[in-house]
């Protein structure tokens, strides 16, 4: 979205699965912004972006912020809404 940064809709593990099997890739806040998981179709493994296997912890199947994943282009967000959404942070 230009000049504005979207709303991101938080969800449980549940909800990510899904999300993973509808071909996206998922992330939560704490992570890298270049960190997400995904399936392998074929295989139906979650994998990092770099392709290694993910390791599932117990709190990651407890946690309630999985978001999709979405590459950000910083070029097409205005400086005021950036600082607007480090302020609410």
């Amino acid at each position: 979205m230009h000049g504005q940064l979207r709303k991101i809709k938080m969800a449980n593990i549940t909800q990510a699965i899904k999300w993973m099997r509808q071909g996206k890739k998922i992330t939560r806040p704490s992570w890298d912004s270049n960190s997400y998981w995904t399936i392998v179709s074929i295989t139906q493994r979650i994998i990092w972006a770099d392709g290694t296997n993910a390791s599932v912890h117990l709190n990651q199947l407890e946690a309630n912020d999985w978001k999709i994943w979405e590459k950000v282009d910083l070029s097409k967000i205005s400086v005021d809404d950036l600082m607007q959404e480090l302020i609410k942070r």
